[in-house]
């Protein structure tokens, strides 16, 4: 059932009348008017509405790790979901701790007292009556302390009062003497050492414990009242609080392990899956998940998970039909693509790849015709590719003879037309002039020139004589 904050956690105060404990809401007076209960939104009185829980938590009630919910009158919290909550039962009980949790079963008006079996009887004549009895936190735990607060009157005058004690109600220790703050105020500190001292601290998640306040007057007659506490220990996410002595320790959850300082739900933890620090990565494109502890890559319909990625095996070039069957790169002006899980690399119609580049063979001067076969400039001229064969164009007064430009008037190897040569004699040069053979008016090496004739020196010895005609010829 529901835990109710007035009946676990708030400290008892006096009722008008002996009675089950007042739950919120139950007060008799009406709700305000505009109260909705299940719109979502606290409003009024109400703790809780729906999901809207305000501040509060299971730890927050002094409870465990767990759910918190929201009753569905909007009256209190239902703790049912947190670890270590414990249903009070006030069976046959109208007053006092009950004997299960600890909490509280109700109070008893002023004069009458609450007695061992749980039930609200006459207070003995003139004796003190204990009008509230409160503690200042609601739950506790190791190194903490707690207060509580007792304001008290007697028949006969507060003057009657002898004094009052603090008790543990299971054991019936006592904690110490309440000290008088001014009139009929009384208070008392008790540390979680000494709760301890008085009765050993042992549980797992929290436990109750109820303390009972009692004051007597001069004359013996007492006057008693109980509130009870949460007793807790601090546990973080997927962990279990224990106090063992005295002393809180925490441990992992079944299902977990711990990895610094956080317990860790490692089956299925994609940041430390099957051990602390072991994170699952996702592909480019998918997703990743851990599960037995396993990593697991997860990519969109269609695709595969290769090396990191998420690729369509059927379109990426760079894991074409399989994820390591990258396609070739594609020469300099063509394309690469992967196409059905089949790369097809390639240049463009009318290219050819020449040695990495998409080349046009008709009109490329480096590969004209087929790739490597390059047009050179002939010297007077220029050259360049047409339809795939080299193109010479000669400079003016130049004409084109096989492969190269020549001038037709002074070439002696092509004078007057193309392949026509000038001949020569053993003695004499013969040169082209004017696109005419003729000879010079030099001779070869080892001649000597006599008149416009060529004389062997080896013969002559650079002799010359006068012949008929009045002639210079070779000799003396």
């Amino acid at each position: 059932m529901p835990v109710t904050l007035r009946s676990l956690l708030l400290p008892v105060l006096v009722s008008i009348a002996c009675g089950p404990p007042l739950r919120r809401g139950d007060s008799g007076s009406s709700s305000s008017s505009d109260t909705t209960c299940g719109d979502g939104v606290r409003q009024s009185e109400e703790p809780c509405d729906g999901a809207d829980l305000g501040e509060s938590t299971c730890a927050t009630l002094g409870w465990g790790p767990g759910t918190l919910r929201c009753a569905a009158d909007c009256s209190d919290f239902d703790a049912t979901g947190c670890s270590g909550y414990c249903a009070r039962d006030c069976t046959g009980r109208r007053c006092g701790p009950d004997p299960r949790c600890g909490a509280s079963c109700g109070t008893c008006t002023t004069g009458l007292v609450c007695d061992a079996s749980g039930q609200c009887v006459q207070a003995a004549a003139h004796a003190p009556s204990i009008l509230s009895f409160t503690a200042n936190v609601s739950s506790i735990t190791e190194g903490g302390s707690v207060t509580f607060s007792a304001v008290v009157t007697d028949p006969d005058g507060i003057a009657d009062l002898a004094g009052g004690t603090l008790k543990d109600t299971d054991s019936g220790s006592t904690y110490g003497a309440f000290s008088q703050v001014s009139g009929g105020s009384f208070t008392h500190a008790v540390t979680w050492q000494a709760m301890q001292a008085v009765n050993s601290i042992s549980f797992t998640t929290s436990m109750t414990r109820s303390f009972t306040a009692e004051f007597f007057d001069s004359t013996g007659k007492r006057g008693g009242s109980s509130t009870a506490m949460r007793l807790t220990c601090p546990a973080g996410t997927n962990e279990t609080a224990r106090a063992v002595g005295g002393r809180c320790t925490t441990e992992c959850v079944t299902g977990t392990g711990r990895c610094a300082s956080a317990c860790i739900p490692m089956q299925s933890d994609p940041n430390n899956c099957g051990s602390c620090g072991r994170r699952c990565t996702a592909p480019d494109g998918g997703t990743t998940s851990c599960s037995g502890g396993q990593c697991s890559t997860q990519c969109p319909s269609g695709t595969t998970p290769c090396n990191g990625r998420c690729v369509n095996t059927q379109t990426d070039a760079n894991a074409c039909g399989g994820c390591e069957n990258e396609c070739p790169q594609a020469p300099y002006g063509g394309t690469r693509a992967c196409v059905g899980g089949q790369c097809r690399v390639g240049c463009p119609s009318g290219k050819t790849d020449c040695d990495g580049a998409c080349t046009d063979l008709q009109t490329d001067g480096d590969n004209c015709g087929e790739c490597g076969r390059a047009c050179t400039d002939p010297s007077s001229g220029s050259v360049r590719c047409q339809a795939g064969l080299c193109a010479i164009t000669c400079d003016t007064n130049y004409t084109l003879c096989g492969a190269q430009c020549t001038n037709l008037q002074y070439d002696h190897f092509n004078c007057g037309t193309c392949g026509h040569a000038c001949g020569d004699y053993a003695s004499e040069y013969y040169a082209c002039s004017s696109g005419r053979c003729a000879t010079t008016s030099s001779c070869r090496g080892g001649y000597y020139k006599c008149g416009v004739v060529c004389c062997n020196y080896n013969t002559y010895h650079g002799a010359c004589h006068w012949g008929s005609g009045q002639n210079l010829t070779c000799g003396s």
